[in-house]
């Protein structure tokens, strides 16, 4: 046979690299067909609904506070993973650790979470809220939403989506009797989803330490997500 031309010569073969694509910008395109979709404009629909039903200040911080938030946070920590998992195997084999992986993921939720209570935000001062302290509750809900989608993300992770639904659902509950009415007095510190409501009455600075503390140990928290993915299930 002719040996081979100069054109259609093997090439010499090299390392099989892997491919090393970006974090944050491949975050919001794989959360495009998901829930999110329609799962936020619903939550501001509602805030609006209560805005337009009431017109009343206290009602709309209190559902945007003990309603929208919690519930909203917890989701998302529920899609954030659920999205993921199919194709956690790919993702896996890149060359980025798996803790930046997750570290992206949880700061792209959060975006969303902050622009969903900024909106909310400026739906209740629709009502005629005083805007300093619809200021301190946007800030603490935001503290409180990081918190709870930190835990619920590591939760479905770890477990289920269907026992972090549940275990949140039974806390939320809890946290509407104890931190909506008198009882949040004594027992507002058993009731975390409530966190976001609780300083009208018990001092917003006190809360607010809270809140962020429970922001830092949510953050810390990260690495133990990434760590627990690399254990057989």
């Amino acid at each position: 046979m002719p040996a081979a031309t100069a054109s259609f010569a093997p090439l010499p073969a090299g390392p099989v690299r892997r491919t090393r694509p970006p974090l944050l910008l491949g975050q919001p395109g794989s959360l495009r067909r998901t829930p999110l979709s329609w799962l936020i404009p619903a939550g501001l629909v509602l805030q609006l609904g209560v805005v337009l039903l009431w017109r009343s200040p206290g009602y709309a911080e209190g559902f945007a506070e003990l309603v929208l938030v919690p519930v909203g946070a917890v989701l998302l920590g529920i899609i954030g993973w659920t999205s993921t998992r199919d194709a956690w195997p790919a993702i896996a084999i890149t060359r980025h650790r798996l803790g930046r992986i997750m570290l992206a993921r949880l700061l792209t939720l959060e975006v969303v979470l902050t622009f969903t209570v900024l909106i909310a935000g400026l739906l209740t001062l629709a009502t005629g809220a005083d805007p300093g302290r619809t200021l301190r509750a946007a800030l603490l809900s935001l503290a409180v939403g990081w918190m709870l989608l930190v835990a619920a993300f590591w939760l479905t992770v770890r477990w289920s989506p269907g026992l972090t639904a549940a275990v949140n659902g039974i806390g939320l509950i809890v946290s509407l009797v104890l931190g909506a009415g008198a009882l949040a007095t004594s027992l507002w510190p058993y009731a975390p989803w409530a966190w976001a409501h609780t300083p009208a009455s018990l001092g917003r600075t006190t809360t607010a330490l809270i809140a962020m503390a429970a922001l830092l140990l949510g953050t810390a928290v990260t690495p133990l997500v990434a760590s627990a993915l690399r254990r057989p299930r």
